[in-house]
């Protein structure tokens, strides 16, 4: 009957959702980055995948306690949901790992726009218990189907680009193709000279 029933939506639950954020999890990211992929194909669009890493979670698990690591994740899971659109999906991929794919752009400046928009909340502390924490988060971007045309591709491209993003001191973001990185760059480097 219906406790069975409530059951199999509990299962279906643990098998697709990350425990502690509530977000999808990497097996349901996956379908939902596969879905994403096929409409974009028939659309002529783009899917931006965004892998994200949050600095120095290993760092404040050991000097405050894992309790306070798992709020800073649930709060950035938060953050992150909050900043994205109905119909993109933001994921756990790991233990300070984040997915996100943004379905259906039209422009790369549309995932800059996103990206930057990431980075600036994350520039806002977090507070904990009464301490403000403040963390990094570096981005990787792979945009199908210049970088990839399938989920496999187009997520390793990512990480690529994330792995480039960790080089960097700060939150930033990089792109897995070298023409979008140098281009969104010289951008930020003449909107920063303008702002001084």
């Amino acid at each position: 009957g219906l406790e069975y029933i409530e059951k199999e939506g509990k299962l279906h639950n643990l098998a697709n959702y990350d425990l502690l954020t509530g977000l999808p999890n990497r097996a349901l990211f996956r379908d939902r980055l596969e879905q994403s992929l096929s409409r974009a194909r028939h659309h002529g669009r783009h899917v931006a995948v965004m892998m994200l890493h949050i600095d120095r979670l290993k760092e404040i698990n050991s000097l405050h306690g894992q309790h306070v690591g798992d709020m800073l994740l649930r709060e950035a899971a938060r953050r992150l949901r909050g900043l994205l659109r109905e119909g993109d999906t933001v994921a756990r991929a790991g233990s300070s790992v984040f997915s996100a794919a943004l379905a259906d752009v039209a422009h790369t400046r549309d995932v800059i726009l996103v990206a930057r928009k990431i980075t600036n909340v994350f520039a806002e502390p977090i507070d904990l218990e009464d301490t403000e924490f403040y963390v990094t988060i570096r981005i990787g971007i792979a945009v199908s189907p210049e970088d990839g045309d399938d989920v496999d591709t187009v997520l390793k491209n990512a990480e690529v680009a994330l792995n480039i993003s960790q080089r960097e001191a700060g939150s930033t973001y990089r792109f897995y193709t070298p023409e979008i990185n140098t281009r969104a760059l010289e951008r930020f480097e003449i909107e920063q000279e303008l702002r001084h």
